[in-house]
């Protein structure tokens, strides 16, 4: 039943007899485990990602405002053997034709009604959003793993005072054992 609700293979033979041992300690202190957790979380990347991808988009938009100028060079090369559209040609007349053609072209975008203005200024408001969602997703992402290091310790304390528990219950065995041993009679 265990191995159908954990959704284990059917090859995994869970062995109730055999008792649980301990394995270790989480050895990091809750400085680490925070740090650690913030710089692997793929939810943080992601939102992170989105902020960069937000900001070059605002980027874009407002470079769309700036004059744009582009330089341009075409050079090109033909040549042909003999004469075209001719009854008789002459197989031995060349024609060779060069041509260049060098350009500036020159787009600037003067008014466009504030349509780039508030494009950048929405991006920007965005970037805000996307700010204050990594800074809440991190802070969910301490406040989990704090509440999960004090449950951690709890466990932990749990434990020891079930040993000594453990450990007091055998004493107090071993003296019933020995009373038991030693006659009814001399107990009270």
């Amino acid at each position: 039943n265990l191995a159908t609700l954990l959704n284990l293979n059917e090859e995994i033979n869970i062995d109730e007899k055999n008792k649980p041992y301990l394995m270790g300690f989480w050895a990091s202190n809750i400085e680490d485990s925070v740090e650690n957790a913030l710089s692997y979380r793929i939810s943080l990347k992601r939102l992170k990602l989105s902020e960069l991808a937000n900001e070059q988009r605002s980027k874009s938009v407002i470079g769309g405002k700036k004059p744009k100028v582009t330089f341009y060079n075409n050079y090109s090369i033909s040549s042909s053997d003999g004469e075209l559209n001719v009854l008789n040609p002459n197989n031995s007349s060349n024609s060779k034709n060069e041509t260049n053609t060098v350009g500036i072209n020159f787009n600037w975008l003067l008014f466009d009604g504030g349509n780039l203005k508030y494009n950048y200024k929405s991006l920007k408001e965005k970037q805000k959003i996307f700010i204050a969602e990594y800074q809440k997703e991190e802070q969910k992402i301490i406040d989990d793993l704090r509440k999960k290091y004090i449950d951690f310790e709890m466990s932990i304390q749990n434990i020891y005072a079930s040993y000594e528990q453990v450990e007091a219950a055998r004493e107090s065995l071993k003296i019933s054992s020995m009373r038991l041993k030693a006659g009814v009679t001399t107990q009270r």
